[in-house]
């Protein structure tokens, strides 16, 4: 991802990609400097893009407090504790936390959130995602969204109602919300939301066939946090649905 980033930036011409962090270094083919300590480059940037993983994400976050540097963060899998770091963070800097960057995507999210809350009564809901065979935490960042979104519009906890996958004999509660991972092979990113009542099904999905389409939402969302002062923003800030 973060390669893909530096083209897509590569190609803007208000933008600049003045570095990359990876704590293994850099490989040869890789168009700007890669170092391993953020505090290295930090001074030359105004945004940090983060798409790494959760422990990595929060070791950044005092350097961009203590240079006043906006985030733009695409990491999924934080902890309860590592979202309010964000969160806390938020105060001091602006930052950007989506667990999606695709305009697709994020438009799915405000389909099921209407859906939910017309489908409240008979209708039971699984969640179905699939994702390469080296994604690390499942259920995906995006899925995860999903059933908040679900759980919200229906009133209902997700620490009660969520559920990962299904084996032996538990038999299915009123407001279960189940999660299904399926990881193989260089599947980009596929996610598929099921309503299911007694005599029909309402499927809404959407299929990722490249990591570029995610770079629209970067763009949008590093123009975007350059803005803001403060704060902590989703996709739906950056996109402004209404």
């Amino acid at each position: 991802m973060g390669r893909t980033i530096i083209e897509r930036i590569n190609k803007e011409k208000t933008i600049e990609c003045v570095g990359g962090v990876d704590i293994v270094g850099a490989e040869s083919d890789i168009s700007v400097p890669v170092v391993k300590n953020i505090e290295d480059i930090i001074d030359k940037s105004d945004i940090i893009v983060d798409f790494s993983i959760a422990s990595g994400t929060i070791e950044k976050i005092p350097a961009c407090i203590k240079h006043k540097k906006g985030m733009v963060i695409g990491t999924t899998g934080f902890s309860e504790d590592e979202l309010k770091v964000i969160k806390d963070a938020s105060s001091t800097i602006p930052i950007l936390l989506a667990s999606n960057m695709s305009i697709g995507i994020n438009l799915l999210y405000k389909l099921v959130g209407k859906s939910a809350e017309i489908l409240k009564d008979g209708f039971d809901v699984e969640i179905i995602e699939k994702h390469h065979r080296y994604k690390k935490d499942s259920p995906s960042g995006t899925a995860l969204s999903i059933g908040k979104i679900i759980a919200e519009k229906r009133s209902i906890s997700p620490d009660k109602a969520f559920k990962m996958g299904r084996k032996g004999f538990d038999e299915r509660k009123k407001d279960d919300i189940t999660f299904h991972s399926i990881r193989g092979g260089k599947i980009v990113s596929d996610h598929e939301v099921l309503f299911i009542a007694d005599n029909e099904i309402i499927k809404m999905s959407h299929v990722s066939f490249s990591r570029e389409i995610f770079t629209d939402g970067v763009i949008r969302g590093i123009n975007f946090i350059s803005g803001e002062a403060t704060g902590l923003y989703s996709m739906e800030d950056v996109l402004e649905f209404s």
